[in-house]
């Protein structure tokens, strides 16, 4: 039911006594004496956003009225229960405004989806060991997390090298995204591509004498020293350019809660010590930043990847993908796991999970003939649009509205999580129109689910080359970034290549090459 509607229209008394008896009966089930654990965790995030919204919504055309709800639910519930909703991060009813108490109720119900991921049974940790000849400590672990294969010791000048495709996503996202996919499984189909021939997304890592972290990024033209565990457990900021490669080693084990370390470790230094040296990190994204290609993700999966070969193990693909989704909500930028699937396995593929917390992925392989430039002589662009937006912004629109139980919302997203197998169908029967018409058919459900994803000026570019094309859509999350344009013919596609050429939208915007990568993630000693 709406909830927001039932406040409106009860009498104050009963709003108060109705918005009450929710929270003490969400407290009786959630609340520390009786931890609801697992996946049936998640209902306390539809609960709190629900409330939020609801007190959101009342206080936008009465603000009045809903603060003296607010006030007259905080006289009737227990100390305990206002102290457990303040444990929550969610402001007391009293002090704040109800649009802040409404924002922290639904900062919660976000703050306890990554939670539950987080927490949620997933792969053993053990101590980080340097596998570098010649350190302070060189023996491989005595136990190693299972799906994990001990690889050999490195030289002391050997350096990892990680490199990764871009994902191209070609329709089903959303359904990945957790809740949703968490309670009832997701399916999407999307493409590993290089850009300009080359895998865009890189780590290189090595073992230093010193004891400390250098992180170095190549694209932003920055870099960090960091000597303590608080510098670097401090990256829960989604636009910090160094919070993605913290947030990786933390969840190596750099940190007090995710290694094994002995007793007596207490500070960075003695971490390093016993891994046995520094490390230092430089990563590269050869792409525009807000790209819609999964760059994060996938920058994440190199990351872990590259970190974890340094400490002589490598991963297996279902548990690289799910420390993915960890980091993701560590992060506070939540995502689901097609991107990081999307560049770790190449070529094109249909990726389908069933619900849990723990996704365990399915693939099936896709002919790539209809989206491939070198077999479809050119008739699929590539093109940056050169505007970008954070997904985060659009992602909590997205899910919040799943949380609040929108109904057009949930079925917006079960014709997402159905339409992969069409598509897959159209590619395997390498149909180059119905491939094309079906692009279009997945742009129009992200905009249904979110109208915000597309803009004047994105809509500006596709009018301006509709007569040519057969489909298009921006990548990603939207509002930006790439867009993937299908044209009527190889003549329609040049058309479209000078039209966009000659009056782009702005500065940044241009064509990018690309190709189908035949490798994916890969992870090599030079």
């Amino acid at each position: 039911f709406d909830l927001f509607h039932v406040l409106r229209h009860l009498c104050p008394e009963k709003s108060a006594a109705l918005l009450a008896d929710i929270i003490k009966e969400t407290y009786r089930q959630f609340g520390k004496k009786t931890r609801t654990a697992g996946i049936h965790r998640l209902e306390l995030s539809r609960i709190l956003h629900t409330l939020g919204t609801a007190v959101m919504k009342l206080g936008r055309i009465d603000e009045s009225r809903a603060k003296k709800l607010v006030w007259a639910v905080d006289g009737i519930l227990s100390p305990a229960e206002r102290s457990w909703l303040e444990s929550l991060n969610i402001p007391p009813l009293s002090a704040k405004t109800p649009s802040s108490w409404a924002r922290g109720a639904q900062d919660a119900a976000f703050e306890n989806v990554g939670r539950t991921i987080v927490s949620s049974t997933g792969p053993a940790q053990v101590q980080p060991k340097s596998q570098v000849r010649g350190g302070i400590q060189l023996a491989f672990p005595r136990s190693k997390p299972r799906g994990t294969i001990v690889a050999r010791q490195l030289r002391s000048d050997e350096i990892i090298w990680g490199h990764a495709p871009a994902r191209l996503d070609l329709g089903g996202g959303w359904s990945d995204t957790p809740p949703y996919s968490l309670e009832h499984g997701g399916c999407v189909i999307n493409a590993a591509v290089n850009l300009n021939s080359q895998p865009p997304i890189q780590v290189y890592v090595r073992v230093t004498e010193e004891l400390k972290i250098g992180i170095y990024s190549i694209d932003h033209g920055a870099k960090i020293t960091i000597r303590t565990l608080d510098e670097l457990l401090n990256y829960r900021k989604p636009a910090s350019k160094f919070g993605l490669a913290k947030a990786a080693l933390a969840l190596s084990g750099f940190s007090l809660k995710a290694g094994a370390w002995p007793r007596g470790t207490r500070t960075l230094r003695d971490m390093l010590r016993r891994f046995g040296g520094g490390i230092e990190l430089t990563t590269l994204a050869a792409i525009p930043s807000g790209s819609g290609l999964g760059t994060s993700s996938i920058m994440g999966a190199v990351l872990m990847a590259a970190i974890q070969r340094l400490m002589g193990r490598t991963l297996s693909p279902r548990e690289l993908f799910y420390r993915v989704l960890q980091l993701e909500q560590e992060l506070t930028t939540g995502g689901g796991w097609q991107d990081q699937i999307g560049g770790v396995l190449p070529g094109v593929k249909m990726i389908t999970t069933e619900p849990g917390l723990i996704p365990d992925p399915r693939i099936h392989y896709i002919p790539p003939d209809v989206l491939d430039p070198d077999a479809n002589k050119g008739q699929t662009l590539l093109y940056y649009t050169g505007l970008r937006r954070l997904a985060k912004n659009i992602l909590r629109h997205v899910v919040g509205n799943y949380l609040d139980g929108n109904r057009r919302a949930i079925e917006t997203l079960k014709a997402l999580r159905a339409f992969p197998p069409v598509m897959s169908e159209a590619m395997a029967g390498k149909d180059m129109k119905k491939f094309g018409e079906l692009i279009d058919t997945a742009w129009n459900l992200n905009k249904q689910i979110d109208p915000d994803s597309t803009t004047e000026v994105i809509e500006g570019i596709l009018a301006k080359i509709k007569p040519f094309i057969y489909g298009a859509k921006l990548l990603g999350a939207g509002g930006g970034g790439f867009l993937l344009i299908v044209a009527k013919s190889p003549g329609d596609a040049e058309k479209v290549r000078s039209i966009l050429t000659a009056d782009p939208p702005n500065t940044q915007a241009r064509f990018f090459a690309y190709d189908i990568s035949k490798k994916g993630l890969s992870v090599t000693v030079c």
